[in-house]
């Protein structure tokens, strides 16, 4: 077999993958994890010309902010749902309904 660069690599080939990588720590979980129930909800609305993005209940760590287009606004509250699992509850007749 050809010789690696990579010093986990036994021999170049992947034939023992399975025996390699119980041999390597790995990452555990609990058997019963706690669920929080988080009960937030990123609210989009229409505010005269600008859009609102508001977290309900509020939270310090997102205030409500406003943008000059749906998009910007859809935007930011994407982000929010991506990091923190929060729903995105749009009320400005311009979600996309695909």
């Amino acid at each position: 077999m050809p010789e690696t660069k990579n010093p986990h690599a036994k021999g170049a080939g992947a034939q023992d993958v399975a025996g390699y990588n119980t041999e390597l720590p790995t990452a555990t979980r609990p058997e019963n994890p706690i669920l929080l129930a988080e009960s937030h909800t990123v609210h989009v609305t229409r505010d005269g010309g600008a859009y609102l993005v508001a977290v309900v209940p509020p939270v310090e760590d997102y205030p409500p902010q406003l943008f000059g287009t749906h998009k910007e606004a859809r935007g930011f509250a994407g982000g929010i749902r991506m990091c923190r699992g929060w729903p995105i509850d749009d009320q400005t007749m311009e979600a996309r309904h695909d």
